[in-house]
């Protein structure tokens, strides 16, 4: 987003409440609803793309099952942080 009194571009982040049964189908959804056209978000989305990809590479968790407690733990501390980046500006 822009903001025309200071000249800047800013992210505007929305966390939602997250389950106490983690899925992977929930990492998903979080991690894809994260619009972010312009890519300055690209290094911060890549930590939960590479979650998405541990668990892909794990065959035993399934799309509606409860995660591990490592890739949960793991994972709610990425998206925990997330609400940091609406401090984030950055000069046009």
């Amino acid at each position: 987003m822009w903001d025309r009194k200071g000249d800047t571009l800013y992210v505007e982040c929305k966390t939602v409440l997250v389950s106490e049964n983690l899925s992977k189908r929930e990492v998903l959804f979080l991690t894809q609803a994260m619009s972010d056209p312009l890519g300055f978000l690209t290094p911060v989305l890549l930590t939960a793309k590479l979650l998405l990809h541990e668990m892909w590479a794990c065959r035993v968790v399934v799309w509606d099952t409860p995660l591990t407690e490592n890739v949960k733990r793991k994972f709610l501390k990425w998206y925990n942080g997330f609400e940091v980046l609406n401090e984030l500006r950055i000069p046009r």
